[in-house]
């Protein structure tokens, strides 16, 4: 590998100041093909590609479009009249979640 270089995107792969991230360790002629896939060069433009797109609650909490995939993937109904609390309430009881 010729002038490796990593990349980052947020995942689950490490932890970093309660921020979690995948990395990828490319060689150089990889770069271009990784950052169209949704790589980013450095830790800070990931977490800034997330919180312009509202995908990550960077605070460890989950966010609203993560409630919703959950939901929906467990048969869930709901609208935007469902509130955040009630959402997470029926994803627990549908996930048998137990405090």
């Amino acid at each position: 590998m010729k002038n490796a270089t990593m990349l980052y995107k947020l995942g689950s792969e490490i932890k970093w100041e309660g921020i979690e991230y995948d990395t990828a360790i490319v060689d150089e002629d990889d770069i271009e093909e990784k950052l169209n896939d949704g790589w980013f060069r450095t830790a800070q433009e990931a977490v800034a590609d997330a919180e312009a797109k509202g995908d990550a609650d960077l605070d460890g909490d989950v966010t609203r479009k993560e409630m919703e995939v959950k939901a929906k993937e467990l048969g869930i109904k709901f609208n935007y009249k469902t509130t955040n609390e009630s959402l997470m309430a029926k994803i627990e009881e549908a996930l048998n979640v137990v405090d």
